[in-house]
């Protein structure tokens, strides 16, 4: 039986924009952030692909562009100054004590910030959310894991908030907004996330 967020899934990614994907968009006068994706994980290059796409997608409806890396094999990041980097790796450190936690960003300030994403945990959200369209379901997971973590990348102090996508707790009712397409940040989170990529820009920490 297919069920709610099945069907919201299948939905998103038949009825998607195609043209918002497959070029990074370069609007004149919007703050650009340029992302290097690690994936140390392995992860398969449908849902990778997936994942950017929504990545790009909820930044787009924040009023960033987003300027996309992939690392090579070996995670050897390019020599890019005003870089945000995030690394995507199977599982938490053994002496990780948060255990509904997807990441982490551990360096949130200067030139290099770098974040991490437990694809472990991901697909654990994914395989409970639905029996059906797995890789699907994990890609739109990933994506806004990804998303959360740039967000505490860029907005000040601890960024949890009640609403939207920077919430703490997420639950079923959240995967479905993240499905259809409506978990995003929220107006004042994206204008904050705009000053932070321009007052980088004009520190020269972004070119």
């Amino acid at each position: 039986m297919i069920g709610r967020l099945d069907v919201i899934i299948v939905m998103l990614f038949l009825a998607g924009t195609p043209s918002l994907y497959s070029e990074q968009s370069k609007a004149a006068g919007r703050p650009r952030m340029t992302l290097i994706e690690c994936d140390m994980a392995g992860i398969p290059s449908k849902i990778r692909s997936g994942a950017k796409r929504e990545t790009i997608r909820i930044f787009e409806r924040a009023g960033v562009d987003v300027v996309w890396v992939d690392a090579g094999p070996a995670c050897k990041t390019p020599s890019m100054h005003g870089r945000f980097t995030v690394v995507i790796i199977h599982e938490p450190p053994k002496e990780w004590d948060k255990p509904k936690a997807t990441g982490f960003a551990p360096t949130r300030t200067g030139a290099y910030r770098r974040a991490y994403v437990f694809y472990d945990r991901v697909t654990a959200m994914a395989n409970a959310s639905t029996t059906n369209h797995v890789p699907e379901t994990t890609s739109v997971i990933l994506g806004h894991v990804v998303a959360h973590e740039l967000g505490h990348l860029l907005l000040p102090g601890d960024a949890h908030s009640p609403n939207g996508i920077m919430r703490h707790q997420w639950n079923y009712r959240l995967w479905e907004e993240a499905a259809a397409g409506r978990l995003l940040f929220t107006p004042d989170q994206s204008r904050l996330i705009r000053k932070e990529l321009q007052a980088n820009q004009e520190a020269g920490f972004a070119r």
